[in-house]
């Protein structure tokens, strides 16, 4: 049985594949149309950022997916010249112009959502990239007084006098009120000294800088020079460790903070992948096979027999 007996027919033609394009987008923006007007004129909400819309919007695509593919078939394959009015193209032709229209109905769709979404968020950026780089870009933008996010680049980048005599007043009961404005001075003198004075380091980015510049503080604050010092401003051994082990303790908290927070930024940007990833592959999923659909719909019928030849 030969079924593609027109001589006009044609198994893939370009022309129609791009017709169909056309008014499946139509069909989908005009339905997304319909549910604005729907909207603006009762009290359901088919439009926006709810399920209704998120329902509304997909109904939209498949509706266009469809009409994309049987418009391409219909559009490459002329009406047979039997009584039926069937598009004359074997449903494996169909398939797979329906697959090339639903392919190219992918790409302006995800195009389309990529400048729309690199128009929102200003630069769009790789996810990779971002999660690896996190913490040196933090550092840089932390010395640079760009970004207050990160709590240890809070605690150690913005020192001043009156946070750290508040912070030994409130831990170290032991100590009078000029003791405990000695250890704060020796404190914020360590981190003065420190911040800009790091020793022999390879430091090629600023990035570089920053985190070198936290850890170089870090350990000046937690180090036996530190303690030392402390005794030299009055206070006891047992004093000096106490005022050392409320600093430490700080920096440990606001450490534990920084990599809970980073923990669940990285989880967040991981589900947000993973989110995105499997939601493209199901929209794109279902639009190649409502674009199948549509096409093997207006495809030639299996059993129409070959047409006759006049002798």
């Amino acid at each position: 049985m030969t079924l593609n007996t027109d001589r006009l027919s044609h198994r893939l033609h370009w022309g129609g594949v791009l017709a169909g394009l056309a008014l499946g987008f139509v069909t989908t923006l005009s339905i997304l149309a319909l549910g604005v007007v729907i909207t603006a004129l009762t009290s359901i909400t088919l439009t926006g950022t709810g399920v209704a819309a998120l329902i509304w919007t997909a109904i939209a695509a498949l509706v266009g997916a469809y009409a994309a593919g049987l418009t391409a078939v219909r559009a490459s394959a002329p009406a047979t010249r039997n009584t039926d009015g069937i598009a004359a193209m074997t449903h494996s032709d169909a398939t797979m112009t329906g697959m090339v229209t639903g392919g190219l109905l992918v790409l302006l769709t995800t195009w389309l959502a990529y400048s729309a979404a690199s128009s929102l968020l200003g630069t769009a950026t790789n996810i990779v990239g971002t999660l690896a780089g996190t913490a040196a870009t933090a550092g840089a933008a932390a010395t640079a007084g760009a970004a207050q996010s990160n709590p240890v680049q809070n605690f150690l980048g913005n020192i001043n006098e009156q946070d750290v005599v508040n912070l030994i007043a409130q831990n170290s009961p032991s100590l009078n009120q000029q003791q405990v404005q000695a250890a704060a001075n020796v404190v914020t003198n360590i981190y003065r000294r420190t911040a800009y004075d790091l020793g022999n380091q390879n430091l090629s980015t600023i990035g570089d800088f920053a985190t070198a510049r936290i850890q170089a503080i870090q350990n000046a604050l937690t180090g036996q020079d530190f303690v030392n010092r402390l005794e030299r401003q009055g206070l006891s051994a047992p004093q000096a460790q106490e005022v050392q082990k409320v600093i430490s303790n700080e920096i440990n908290n606001v450490q534990k903070q920084a990599t809970d927070l980073a923990n669940t930024a990285a989880a967040n940007a991981r589900i947000a992948a993973r989110n995105t990833g499997l939601g493209w592959l199901l929209a794109a999923g279902l639009t190649l096979l409502f674009s199948v659909m549509g096409a093997r719909s207006a495809s030639t019928h299996r059993a129409i027999p070959e047409i006759p030849v006049a002798r």
